[in-house]
């Protein structure tokens, strides 16, 4: 099943294709960044040097934390499922060890 981002407005406001999540989490990767809203699919802006730069300092803190306190994982724009129509791909998402042995391609609850 192949989707192509449409440019109309939705009915609730946003620019995007109508799906569930499990269409959503089964589409091929791509380099385009996108998240899935309402059952919509969105497209996020690309993030600014210095938002990187903080994103980066977030996860070397969070790794060296983690080697002397090994109470998890912390992983960087990974697909997270919060529910049937909602899937963001946050900066920076920590999971604990219970949480990352239940964790496969993408994250399917709340981290």
């Amino acid at each position: 099943m192949a989707y192509d981002i449409l440019d109309k407005r939705t009915d609730d406001g946003y620019l995007g294709l109508r799906m569930t999540a499990d269409e959503y989490t089964a589409l091929p990767e791509c380099s385009a960044h996108y998240e899935l809203l309402d059952g919509v699919v969105i497209g996020r802006p690309g993030r600014s040097v210095q938002h990187q730069q903080t994103v980066i300092e977030i996860l070397c803190q969070f790794r060296a934390f983690l080697e002397i306190h090994p109470i998890g994982q912390v992983v960087h724009q990974v697909d997270v499922q919060l529910t049937d129509n909602i899937v963001y791909c946050p900066d920076v998402v920590f999971l604990s060890n219970e949480k990352a042995a239940r964790v496969t391609d993408r994250v399917n609850d709340i981290p």
